[in-house]
């Protein structure tokens, strides 16, 4: 009941400035898609309406300058687009909700989001970095809580309520410190998000605004990333910092002197974490045996009809689930079995478009935030967040040089 009141105030607001609520539901989408009523999730609603929205007011929304041919990810949302329908129609395995899921989470929302930003990326950028730092403040403040106090009240709550779908409280001790998730439903969530955030903030605080706030929640972010333990987070983390390598000055060798100097200081835990990654059997969770395990039985699925794959959510399906794919620590692991050969081809391009846009756009060091994701969703299940959302990231971190904000 209170998820539907919710959902319909949120509702009501687009009919106020559709373009300002949308741009901000955006900015909040991961922790949105946690809450799911009986009936339907609230950022799926939320979504399914914004569809509707833009159909209905396309040219007021976005204008006459906006257009198709000019989408960067045209080429990839073809392909996903194709290898949505094929998997869902010419597989035997008809799922309608997922495939209509995955038409507006994976490919409307970022189109529509693009399109917003581009007709006017002085506002609609500026609002979308604003309410990012909100959510950053949010998520990293509680993370220091329950890092603290290694406990979780809040997902306790929303799951005694069942305001969240498929509630999973971690208890894991790892590195020494709770693995944290803060509101979200899993470590490798919060991990994702602070570093999308971190990629993003890092770009508008170097351009722009060097305020000590921004530098602390910088701080923050690195800091909550690593509290979740997740090994493949880490790993992002630590690619992303190559966006800081923009050129070689002053700046980046100081950067390079506290790093070393950091590194040393806390030289047993970071040795801790390298030794994770080298051996896996050294810390609980996900080792290098369950990962071959789960590729293995996806590859098995993957022969029975590799062009099209199984169909559209047949992953965890009563047809096809092993419970060793539980987590399938891998985006590709349910890409090859759900989408077979097209579907790895489209997410594959999907990156490539990322990384060409980089290079497009002459900012070849945004190439380190694209790695870095490809590393974490190619090594891990990344709840909650779907992988085209990188691009919105991405985009925003290419365009901040183009406002004219103050400094």
């Amino acid at each position: 009941m209170e998820l539907n009141i919710l959902l319909v105030i949120l509702v009501i607001l687009y009919f106020v400035d559709f373009k300002k609520y949308f741009v901000i539901y955006m900015a909040f989408a991961v922790w949105l898609s946690c809450f799911f009523s009986p009936k339907a999730g609230v950022f799926g609603s939320l979504s399914e309406v914004a569809v509707l929205f833009y159909l209905f007011k396309h040219k007021q929304i976005c204008g006459n300058e906006v257009k198709v041919s000019n989408y960067p990810l045209l080429l990839c949302s073809v392909l996903l687009l194709l290898s949505y329908t094929c998997s869902n129609f010419f597989t035997g395995n008809l799922h309608y909700n997922a495939y209509i899921g995955k038409l507006i989470l994976m490919l409307s929302n970022v189109y529509i989001l693009w399109s917003i930003f581009e007709g006017n990326k002085q506002k609609y950028i500026r609002i979308f970095i604003r309410y990012s730092i909100i959510f950053a403040w949010i998520i990293c403040i509680y993370g220091v809580f329950e890092t603290i106090t290694r406990t979780n009240p809040l997902v306790h709550l929303f799951e005694a309520a069942n305001l969240y779908y498929e509630p999973f409280y971690i208890t894991e001790i790892r590195f020494g410190l709770k693995r944290a998730q803060s509101v979200f439903m899993m470590h490798t969530t919060l991990a994702c998000t602070c570093i999308c955030i971190f990629g993003m903030l890092y770009c508008y605080y170097d351009e722009f605004l060097k305020k000590k706030s921004y530098l602390w929640l910088l701080l923050l972010l690195f800091f909550i990333a690593f509290t979740t333990g997740s090994r493949s987070g880490i790993i992002a983390m630590v690619l992303t910092l190559g966006i800081y390598f923009r050129s070689i000055g002053k700046k980046q060798l100081a950067g390079i002197v506290v790093a070393t100097f950091v590194f040393v200081i806390f030289q047993s835990y970071f040795e801790s974490i390298l030794g994770s990654i080298q051996d896996t059997e050294q810390v609980g969770g996900s080792n290098t045996d369950m990962r071959t395990q789960q590729f293995l039985i996806a590859i098995d699925l993957f022969n029975n009809n590799p062009w099209f794959g199984n169909g559209l959510g047949a992953t965890f399906s009563d047809a096809f689930y092993s419970k060793e794919l539980l987590g399938a620590e891998s985006l590709w692991i349910p890409c090859l079995i759900e989408q077979g050969v097209l579907g790895c081809i489209a997410t594959g391009m999907f990156f490539i478009q990322c990384f060409v846009y980089c290079i497009r756009m002459k900012q070849k060091h945004l190439c380190f935030f694209v790695l870095a994701m490809v590393v974490m969703f190619s090594m891990t299940s990344v709840p909650q967040v779907n992988f085209t959302y990188i691009f919105i990231y991405l985009y925003v971190m290419a365009n901040i040089n183009k406002l004219t904000i103050k400094k």
